[in-house]
């Protein structure tokens, strides 16, 4: 937190431990799109049993299908992980996410708006949300700020109780103005152009993600500001044993 940045209230009991149980999970999305996956990466994954990478339940169908799809990409890589694996897992990466010609280049100002003005706005957009949660972005470079990771590094901030710990309502009007203009149609370009099911699983969780959470932001913000301290009702969205679970190991952020 920067000086002279606002602070909101970081939510004591339940809801503290659901913003914590989500704000790890956004950064654990970043993770896994920051880089073609490692061997680390991958073994941990397997450990926690595929789907156990998440401490937010997603219960929409769509939620659900992505879920699905995720386990599918991951049984997709075999366990006796060998350079040739890891190359071509290199080598789509580099294609999906560094390509501008791919048609899925993980920026906002590549899906909204023309060249020009799409990405100006989509960088002041971001801007205007670092500069009043107090946000610092590490990765530094300007190209990032409306990147994916960058963006989902953001919305942990806003999300966590040891960032900015924002309101729903301003986490829904955030996801609003950017990620969800955007994120869907991304993954369902992956899908159709990435022949690797690793990818196509990420992109499609990473999405049913935001729309999940951006309905759990709404309904969070309709609750009586008394049910606001506790809902028990949230935490039945949170896996048992999510803040348990170590996080996948990170990647360098100059890879962004």
């Amino acid at each position: 937190m920067t000086a002279g940045a606002t602070r909101w209230s970081s939510g004591d009991g339940d809801l503290g431990q659901l913003r914590h149980t989500l704000a790890r999970d956004l950064m654990v999305l970043a993770e896994l799109h920051a880089k073609a996956p490692r061997r680390d990466t991958l073994s941990a994954l397997w450990r926690r049993c595929y789907d156990g990478v998440l401490g937010f339940k997603l219960s929409s169908d769509g939620g659900r299908k992505a879920v699905g799809l995720f386990c599918e990409g991951l049984t997709d890589i075999p366990t006796c992980l060998d350079r040739e694996t890891l190359a071509r897992l290199e080598s789509a990466y580099r294609e999906l996410y560094l390509n501008e010609e791919s048609g899925a280049f993980p920026f906002e100002s590549a899906w909204c708006g023309d060249a020009a003005s799409g990405e100006r706005n989509a960088i002041d957009g971001i801007y205007a949300w670092q500069r009043r949660s107090g946000f610092v972005d590490e990765v530094g470079s300007y190209r990032c700020a409306d990147h994916l990771v960058g963006q989902l590094r953001l919305l942990a901030h806003l999300v966590s109780p040891a960032g900015a710990s924002m309101p729903f309502a301003d986490i829904g009007l955030f996801l609003d103005q950017h990620l969800l203009c955007w994120v869907e149609r991304f993954a369902a370009r992956v899908s159709l152009i990435s022949t690797i099911r690793w990818y196509q699983g990420i992109a499609a969780l990473t999405a049913a993600y935001i729309v999940d959470l951006r309905a759990l932001a709404g309904r969070l913000n309709d609750q009586a500001s008394a049910r606001l301290q506790s809902p028990e009702w949230a935490m039945a969205c949170v896996r048992s044993d999510a803040l348990a679970q170590p996080a996948v190991p990170p990647v360098e952020q100059k890879t962004v």
